[in-house]
């Protein structure tokens, strides 16, 4: 749900809160029962669509695969810096490793491909300034459930 969807969940909430309160002062009024009915409804509707965004496996795979996204990303960010480190005093080095400007997966799982096949060959250097031995492996990993059917 957006922040603006939420905010009038919570609106249907609260009204309905104030008519299982005060029900009894307009009991005799048809358009309030109406209209308390109609919010009655609609709250039900966003409950159903809150539900059916958040439930599922669908929707667990999509989290899954924006966790191992952000994983590589930050992953590949953590290269990128050394390599800048690494680029003082080997001019050209950090070209190596720029990040993808886009968000396509695809652009992204082959970028994160070359960042490992070049931290392989470079390792030396990387271990130097800190990286470990088995970051080159761990990005692999995520690169390969990502890529996974």
């Amino acid at each position: 749900m957006t922040i603006r969807e939420q905010n009038v969940y919570d609106m249907f909430v609260r009204v309905l809160a104030f008519n299982a309160e005060n029900a009894l002062d307009y009991a005799a009024i048809i358009a309030a029962t109406i209209n308390f009915t109609i919010i009655l409804t609609a709250k039900e509707a966003l409950d159903e669509f809150s539900a059916e965004q958040t439930s599922g496996e669908a929707s667990a795979a999509v989290e899954q695969m924006s966790v191992l996204r952000a994983a590589i990303r930050r992953k590949m960010v953590a290269y990128a810096k050394t390599a800048r480190a690494i680029a003082l005093d080997t001019p050209g080095f950090s070209e190596l490793f720029k990040l993808p400007d886009n968000d396509n997966d695809n652009v992204l799982l082959a970028k994160g491909r070359e960042f490992v096949e070049e931290a392989n060959e470079n390792a030396l250097k990387f271990v130097e300034l800190g990286k470990q031995p088995g970051d080159a492996a761990a990005l692999t990993a995520d690169l390969d459930a990502f890529d996974a059917p």
